[in-house]
C-alpha cells in the first residue's frame, strides 16, 4: 500500500542528536527502543500513527 506512495524511511538511534525532532516529524512512528516510556508525547506528533515492536519486561520489587 505505500509502496505505491513512495514514502521515506528514516532510521534513528535514540542517542542520535535530534532525535526527537526527527521522530516528531514521521506520519508513521515505529519504535523498538527496549526502553519502557521512552518515547513520549513530545515525539509523536498530533495526528500521527505509533506503532512499538519492542517488548521489555519490567520486574518490579
Amino acid at each position: 500500500m505505500l509502496q505505491n506512495k513512495m514514502p521515506q524511511v528514516t532510521h534513528v538511534h535514540f542517542q542520535d542528536k535530534g532525535s526527537e525532532q526527527i521522530c516528531k516529524e514521521a506520519d508513521i512512528l515505529v519504535v523498538a527502543i527496549g526502553k519502557p516510556n521512552y518515547v513520549t508525547k513530545e515525539f509523536v506528533k498530533e495526528g500521527a500513527v505509533v506503532i512499538d515492536v519492542e517488548s521489555t519486561v519490567k520486574i518490579e520489587k
